[in-house]
Parts: C-alpha cells; structure tokens; sequence
C-alpha cells in the first residue's frame, strides 16, 4: 500500500517537472531519428488541424505520439523562417506517430503551450470577446456594493 507522503512528494516533484519544461524554449525545428522537422506555425493551420488537435488533446489519455506528429511534420525546404513543412494529412502523420516513441517531450509542451498562449491571446482581441469583457464590466459597475449588516 502507498503511503500518502509517498504520493504527494511524487505529484510534487510531477508538477516541479512540469512546470520546468513549460520554461523551455520552443522548438521551431527539431531533428528527430535523422528527419528534420518543423513546428507548423498557427497562422498556417488549417480548421482540420486546429479540430483534431483539440479532439486529440482533449481526449483522455491523449495520443502524445499523435499530437506531436501533427505539430512537427518534416521540412520540405528552407531554414528557419523560410522554411516549407510538409502540408497536413491526417493519416499520414498518424502514420508518422508510430515512430514517435522518444519524441522530445519538452518539444511537445513548449509546442502546446505555445500554441494555447497563441489562440488565447486571439481571441481576448476579438470583437465578441471585448464586447463580451465591456458588458460584465458595466454590469459589475451597476452593481450596488454589499453592505454589512
């Protein structure tokens, strides 16, 4: 039987882990098994890209393997900025992800973290959601404020 202590000192050392590798730098390329690879940049993605990453993500457990075959697709030509990745096909990269055993796991999460942080700050700058931001503050405005009795 585990002890309690025993539990949380993994779930700590887990999310110290974790939160570590959300401080990594983003791999714009990365080189794996000998291919070279490139992270799609979110501005080039597609609504089918886009749906099945959040299908995939939001998937219980989620295909890490698959996530990851999606963001990273082999680089057809170019370097850095310049560069041409391979255009989207769902089965292929499903294909690829039976090789993504020891795929970088901090390309991963600095990947999904950026583009989280990407969509997110999208969004707050769009129409709806200021107009939706305007609304709550003045209504919290027009509030009376609680008094204590």
């Amino acid at each position: 039987m585990v002890k309690y202590e025993e539990i949380s000192f993994v779930s700590k050392f887990l999310k110290s882990w974790v939160n570590k590798l959300q401080d990594t730098e983003l791999n714009l390329e990365v080189v794996y098994e000998g291919e070279r690879l490139g992270l799609i940049q979110p501005t080039e993605m597609s609504y089918g890209e886009y749906a099945d990453l959040h299908t995939i993500l939001s998937s219980k457990p989620i295909d890490v393997r698959l996530a990851s075959a999606i963001l990273y697709r082999p680089i057809i030509k170019g370097e850095g900025e310049n560069r041409v990745i391979k255009k989207y096909d769902y089965d292929e990269c499903k294909e690829r992800a039976r090789e993504f055993n020891y795929f970088p796991i901090t390309a991963y999460i600095s990947s999904v973290f950026f583009l989280t942080k990407f969509k997110q700050i999208q969004l707050e700058s769009s129409p709806l959601f200021l107009e939706s931001k305007r609304k709550t503050e003045l209504k919290n405005q027009t509030k009376e404020p609680k008094t204590k009795s």
